[in-house]
């Protein structure tokens, strides 16, 4: 199987994302445009949480202990 789609042996230590990069130069997105993107970026992130707490609970409800994939 590949590793991409094996589970991190701590889940629970997961990164947060680094701040984003703003660029020195000119950005060519209207302000709607951005405030789109945000609300884009904000929805995956807490997609990601989301699906993060529903794996431990999905585990735990199995009798795993967090950490012990």
């Amino acid at each position: 199987m590949s590793r991409a789609f094996i589970r991190e042996q701590n889940a629970d230590n997961f990164e947060d994302l680094p701040e984003r990069f703003v660029s020195e130069h000119p950005n060519d997105v209207t302000q709607l445009g951005m405030a789109q993107i945000e609300a884009a970026f904000a929805a995956a992130r807490e997609a990601y949480a989301l699906r993060h707490h529903l794996e431990m609970a999905q585990d735990l409800s199995a009798g795993k202990t967090v950490g012990s994939h």
